[in-house]
């Protein structure tokens, strides 16, 4: 006999899941950050960040007004993307600090 889940298979769809967090983090893959947006999910407030991951827009999920500084970094990049002047990509890096992922800026150490 055939259960449910033999033949449904839990996709995270373009949102990057747990186990891909992990591995971008160890691979230490950049990030090419294409929008930030501010949304409200099951959990509350939270910040969506769309990153072109090989040719495809896949998103990340932070929670909003937890962490201040998070929350500015997010804000400063939705007003910078969202500028009418040219500017430079911004590329990230995830890095896994004890249970929680951050994003921080690719070049840094």
């Amino acid at each position: 006999m055939t259960g449910f889940f033999d033949a449904y298979k839990v996709e995270s769809g373009n949102w990057i899941a747990a186990e891909e967090k992990a591995e971008l983090a160890k691979q230490g893959v950049p990030l090419n950050v294409v929008r930030v947006y501010q949304a409200t999910g099951e959990y509350g407030p939270k910040y969506n960040v769309v990153i072109d991951l090989e040719g495809e827009e896949r998103t990340l999920s932070f929670g909003a007004e937890k962490v201040p500084s998070r929350d500015r970094m997010f804000d400063a990049m939705i007003g910078y993307l969202e500028s009418e002047e040219e500017h430079d990509p911004i590329v990230l890096k995830l890095t896994k600090v004890k249970q929680a992922y951050i994003l921080k800026d690719y070049n840094e150490e």
